[in-house]
């Protein structure tokens, strides 16, 4: 069994080791190492060296082989990695794999579109260029996302801009919310349209590329890459059959064409995001951390950096790291060596550190800020973010909103007592006043083990703005959160289930509350949703 093996992905780490590493002779050739290896590498090899010793690697399941000749990917454990990524900052000859691990977050928002390429429907080049609107509204039983919101539609779509402009005809919904929101392959929105930024009345819009010269009139919008991803949403009331048959037929009515007819079919994103795809799949399942590196190179063609985005990207350089992609092939040993390792370090820290960029209290830089038990975050569709926060948002907030359009708040543990909220207990949510919205807002609960939605008596998931509820004696609302119906019959309406007669009491959950179309984007600074207080056991902790 080797660390580092192949002839091609990996002949550059396995030349620049010099020799193989075998488990019979780990223990003894990690002194050997130091003048070939960063000093935190040899402690990471030295620490395996100790916790393998007269074990088979595979057998502790710390070491993860590619045998097919490209590379033999090291996986750590994940103590051993937070240890590289602690001493990367403490070290100045770690500089150049510390960083490649930012490379690799700096590249993952564009990357991570492929992925989202098929998750999102597009199988074949005829998926390219139309709206996949779902026709009925999640329940339950629906496991395809997390977090799933039952108030909208949703109807996503990818789109080539390579072979010329492509229109998007909208029909009248009669003040009904919708959004397109039209984002680039960096994940990041150039344009909506819909309720809260070109209204509802039926119309043309017309999306062009980064080549287009041209007057922009006010129906146009400029994609910043040649590829696009469109996420639409069309609010409904959940449970209100009438009503989602009346969405239905809107939807339906959505329509994509091309100016130029003669121009398509255009299939030049279709294939490399498809390509890409599998790429991210050998990363992602396999570990082959070369393959990530080629599903970027396959991307960034036809989807160039721009703005602050190449402005970040061009200290990368000096890893091979470029505007056109990385020639994995032609690399030096030292820099397949630090884009290995750096990329390792990079895909852990995204998928187990978000916390530590989490904020405490209203902070407009955070990831996460948060008040009053409620978290939401500000940054998501801002483009002068930091490398890390837009790899993180990338990851954590894939299609997300900007706050502009509509602001997301969650919430874990009560107000009363700062506990996790269980579904065996009673609650109440209390708004002193209706939220500062246009389209509407809504309260929805969901699993706190799965991330799904509960099952619930009546199916009912959500209240909010589209439901006929009581406002109370000072202009406020108040919701029920209970498994049994409130005491007072009038509050009926305002009663969210939590569970039904099958709902395990001490089962854990969490709250989502949502607002779209917001009076201001600075909503997301100056509202915070109100308290969730314990009622049942007198109020007792």
């Amino acid at each position: 069994q080797y660390l580092c093996q192949g002839n091609n992905e990996g002949s550059g780490v396995k030349t620049f080791l010099r020799f193989q590493i075998t488990k019979r002779n780990l223990n003894c050739q990690h002194a050997s190492m130091k003048r070939h290896l960063p000093s935190t590498v040899v402690l990471l090899l030295f620490m395996m060296s100790s916790a393998l010793a007269g074990s088979s690697l595979a057998a502790r399941g710390l070491l993860a082989m590619d045998m097919s000749n490209e590379v033999a990917a090291a996986y750590v454990p994940d103590n051993l990695k937070e240890i590289l990524h602690a001493l990367i900052g403490k070290h100045p000859e770690n500089k150049t794999i510390a960083l490649a691990a930012e490379a690799f977050l700096w590249a993952f928002p564009l990357v991570n579109t492929a992925p989202n390429f098929h998750h999102n429907g597009v199988k074949a080049p005829k998926d390219m260029n139309q709206i996949f609107w779902n026709y009925e509204v999640n329940n339950f039983t629906f496991n395809s996302i997390v977090t799933p919101n039952v108030n909208v539609l949703y109807g996503p779509g990818f789109f080539d801009l390579t072979k010329g402009p492509i229109n998007i005809t909208v029909p009248d919904t009669a003040d009904r919310y919708y959004v397109l929101q039209c984002m680039d392959f960096w994940g990041l929105t150039f344009g909506r349209i819909g309720f809260t930024v070109t209204g509802t009345a039926a119309g043309t819009f017309t999306l062009v590329g980064p080549d287009y010269n041209g007057t922009l009139s006010s129906n146009m919008l400029q994609s910043t890459t040649f590829g696009v991803w469109i996420m639409g949403r069309i609010a409904v009331i959940n449970q209100n059959q009438t009503d989602i048959s009346i969405a239905d037929g809107l939807v339906r009515q959505f329509k994509v064409s091309a100016p130029n007819p003669a121009a398509r079919p255009a299939n030049l994103i279709f294939k490399s995001t498809n390509q890409a795809n599998n790429q991210w799949n050998r990363f992602d399942q396999d570990g082959v951390v070369a393959a990530f590196w080629h599903a970027y190179t396959l991307l960034v063609g036809l989807n160039q950096p721009y703005g602050q985005i190449a402005e970040n990207g061009r200290q990368f350089e000096k890893l091979g790291v470029t505007m056109e992609g990385v020639k994995w092939s032609k690399l030096r040993p030292k820099q397949r060596v630090a884009l290995t390792l750096g990329s390792e370090i990079g895909w852990f820290v995204l998928r187990n550190l978000t916390a530590s960029m989490s904020g405490s209290t209203r902070n407009s830089t955070a990831v996460l800020t948060t008040w009053n038990g409620w978290g939401t975050s500000p940054q998501i569709g801002n483009p002068n973010n930091t490398i890390p926060i837009a790899a993180l948002i990338s990851y954590a907030y894939v299609a997300a909103n900007i706050p502009a359009e509509a602001v997301y708040w969650s919430k874990y543990t009560d107000n009363t007592c700062n506990k996790t909220m269980t579904l065996g207990n009673d609650y109440i949510f209390e708004l002193p006043s209706e939220p500062p919205y246009r389209g509407f807002w809504s309260l929805t609960t969901y699993n706190s083990t799965n991330f799904f939605l509960i099952s619930t008596t009546n199916n009912i998931y959500t209240l909010g703005s589209q439901f006929p509820l009581v406002m109370n004696g000072q202009g406020g609302i108040t919701l029920y959160l209970s498994n049994k119906p409130p005491a007072d019959p009038l509050m009926l309406p305002n009663w969210l289930p939590l569970g039904d007669d099958t709902t395990d009491p001490k089962a854990e959950f969490y709250l989502i509350f949502r607002i779209y179309s917001p009076d201001n984007a600075d909503v997301v600074y100056n509202y915070f949703p109100g308290n969730v207080t314990l009622t049942s056991n007198g109020g007792q902790c």
